[in-house]
């Protein structure tokens, strides 16, 4: 998180096609080192509340455990680009593991209203 110096109160961040890779590498990257953990607490570090509520604990372990899990470990992350939404900011990676001969589509919804910028929503298929 970026703060201002001044007055210490965490700056907003707009994103844009130009910073949107940049502002969800972190990002996407925590999500899937926590899917591969099974760390939760990892993953829902940059949830909105409102996400948070929706993914539970016990969702989460489900989808790891049927499908990310059998997949094997991560090969690969690649940006593959950005949409603005309404009210968010949709990033696509195409994700790679080792035991699967397909491409993974991860959806990264972001959204840039206040500080810090905050995960709305995540879709994989």
């Amino acid at each position: 998180m970026i703060t201002d110096w001044r007055n210490e109160l965490p700056m907003i961040i707009t994103i844009t096609p130009d910073n949107a890779e940049q502002i969800g590498r972190c990002i996407i990257n925590e999500i899937l080192t926590a899917h591969q953990t099974r760390d939760y607490q990892l993953l829902t570090r940059h949830f909105s509340q409102k996400y948070k509520d929706v993914l539970t604990i016990e969702r989460f372990e489900q989808a790891v455990d049927e499908a990310i899990l059998p997949l094997g470990q991560l090969v690969s992350c690649d940006y593959l680009g950005y949409l603005k939404r309404v009210n968010e900011h949709q990033l696509l990676w195409r994700v790679r593991f080792e035991h699967s001969d397909e491409d993974l589509l991860w959806q990264l919804y972001l959204c840039d209203d206040e500080a810090p910028v905050q995960v709305v929503a995540l879709w994989f298929s």
